[in-house]
């Protein structure tokens, strides 16, 4: 029989966070906080109930990668218009512009 030095039933007294748990649960704050643009407060966030949390962090997520995926698109779209061998030079006349007359005295 084991004997236990607290008044608690169970044998582990402290149900705590093991350290990559808090690295977690800091890191999505800290990344709510930071991409959220100043529409979280850090005290907002800790309080938050976990699915909250969580689901708050997904959709931050979601929006920068879809933001992420447009800027892609928009600069995939500008390379291929701009490439140097597709560019069109504008049409030049071949007169010789340059020609003068000597007045005659």
């Amino acid at each position: 029989m084991v004997r236990r030095l607290s008044k608690s039933q169970l044998i582990l007294t402290f149900f705590g966070l093991s350290k990559d748990h808090r690295k977690k649960l800091f890191k999505d704050i800290h990344e709510i906080c930071f991409y959220g643009q100043g529409g979280y407060s850090w005290e907002d966030v800790y309080s938050m109930p976990i699915w909250l949390r969580n689901y708050t962090y997904k959709e931050i997520e979601a929006h920068y990668l879809k933001r992420q995926e447009t800027i892609d698109e928009k600069n995939n779209v500008i390379t291929n218009k701009t490439d140097i061998n597709k560019i069109s030079k504008p049409p030049l006349k071949t007169q010789n512009t340059y020609t003068s007359k000597v007045s005659k005295k």
